[in-house]
């Protein structure tokens, strides 16, 4: 989409939503933050720099605001680097509810790039960028991996269904199928169910703006390497507080690993990737449940992302399209691009390329020996301003701060636990602490210890 009198691509419209009158606080100041216009000229009192009218006469400077500085409700700084919190995971679930990230569980196997899973974590953690990691207490989910998680386009609620759990590796699974909620206004997690849809990992999960609860497709499987693909939708009704299966046609079929939103005034699911054959082998698919007329469509979808597992879809308030980011292909492995889906004709565009591979390209060179924690020059082309590349993160988007959220996820190298926000007003990514666990040597310098062993 396009705004009156405004130029754009992808970048800059995906910035432009949320620049119109928009109000945001950047170290306890608060201004309007204004795009440029297509010649170049901003309202008096402000200059064009990088896209975003900057204020000249003695203002701060609001058009890329660094949130290592914002401030805490005590005026403190805010610190870039947290200590304590989670051991580095991938497969955690999560979201942003307020002002917080949520997370729980998680697999901290560093047998990476193989997805030997050995065990899974419990607990449940939550950042906050002015105080850091804090363990959460009181009643929460129990220990899993893979659970398909959630949050409510408002920001203010985490949702959680099922996933896996086993206390030792080799042994097998417990495949979970309750349906977990959290609240911004209570700050504390609720069991909301605990029968209805079959238990899975790896599902998709979307909450609408009244708080119903969407899950689709999912693995069933308890054993390593047999998974059992789901093809089912299902819908929690916030007022009825029941699941009830969706009886439709049609379809993306069997799938786990997938990306899944839900957008355009609550209109349209959409479904994004994944896999549902063996090997893994990652879907590029687009598929579209209309639900109003509980019809899919499977859109054209071309010119996009390569096929993903274990994506991130999201939905941002006032804008009609979809952001898509990370996952892992069967080429280059896991990724750190940033899409623009357009959920009407199904159309993508590129906003952040990310890491590229074989000299600027979309494929690595096929060779046997690589080691993708270091690899050999010219392997891949790194773009340092973005988060490594991941599959299976958390994130979330907060809309009073108009920022992404993103943590933990299994990288090049390893389980992640580090944290970056995606500020969108100037499509800037920002790193939050300095933890470079899983990263590869290119990113953090020195040797790679870990290397991807059978077991």
């Amino acid at each position: 989409m396009s705004l009156p009198g405004w130029t754009m691509n992808a970048v800059a419209q995906l910035a432009a939503v949320l620049l119109c009158g928009a109000v945001m606080s950047v170290c306890g100041c608060r201004e309007v933050v204004v795009a440029c216009a297509a010649d170049g000229t901003c309202p008096d009192g402000t200059a064009c720099m990088e896209g975003v009218c900057k204020t000249t006469t003695g203002g701060p400077d609001v058009a890329k605001p660094d949130v290592h500085l914002d401030t805490a409700d005590s005026g403190a700084a805010c610190s870039s680097s947290p200590v304590g919190g989670p051991t580095p995971r991938s497969a955690a679930a999560g979201g942003v509810a307020g002002d917080k990230l949520v997370m729980v569980g998680g697999d901290g196997a560093t047998s990476t790039p193989c997805e030997h899973v050995a065990a899974s974590h419990g607990g449940v953690w939550e950042l906050t960028w002015c105080k850091g990691w804090a363990s959460a207490g009181g009643v929460v989910p129990s220990a899993r991996v893979h659970a398909a998680s959630a949050s409510r386009v408002a920001g203010d609620m985490v949702a959680l269904f099922g996933g896996r759990h086993r206390s030792a590796a080799g042994a097998n699974w417990l495949v979970h199928g309750d349906l977990w909620s959290y609240q911004e206004a209570t700050g504390k997690w609720q069991l909301l169910a605990v029968s209805g849809p079959p238990g899975r990992a790896s599902g998709a999960l979307a909450v609408s703006k009244d708080g119903d609860i969407y899950l689709q497709g999912g693995d069933a499987g308890n054993v390593d390497g047999l998974p059992m693909a789901l093809a089912d939708t299902w819908r929690w009704s916030a007022a009825d507080e029941k699941w009830k299966r969706l009886i439709l046609s049609g379809g993306p079929g069997a799938r786990y690993g997938h990306a899944m939103a839900i957008t355009r005034q609550d209109r349209y699911l959409l479904v994004v990737g994944g896999t549902g054959s063996l090997p893994s082998t990652p879907l590029a698919d687009v598929w579209r449940l209309d639900l109003e007329a509980n019809t899919w469509q499977q859109l054209p979808g071309g010119g996009g992302p390569s096929g993903r597992i274990g994506a991130g879809l999201l939905a941002i308030p006032g804008d009609p399209r979809l952001l898509f980011f990370g996952g892992r292909d069967a080429s280059i492995g896991a990724r750190n691009d940033l899409w623009v889906l357009d959920v009407l004709s199904g159309s993508w565009e590129l906003a952040i390329a990310g890491d590229l591979g074989a000299n600027g390209g979309g494929i690595t060179p096929a060779v046997t020996a690589d080691n993708p924690c270091a690899p050999p020059a010219g392997y891949m082309t790194i773009d340092s301003d973005v988060p490594p590349p991941r599959s299976h993160f958390v994130w979330g988007y907060q809309p009073h701060e108009m920022q992404l959220w993103l943590s933990s996820g299994r990288g090049s190298c390893g389980p992640l636990r580090d944290a970056w926000t995606l500020h969108l007003p100037s499509v800037t990514w920002r790193p939050h602490e300095g933890n470079t666990a899983g990263w590869s040597c290119a990113r953090r310098g020195g040797t790679c210890a870990s290397l991807c062993t059978d077991g």
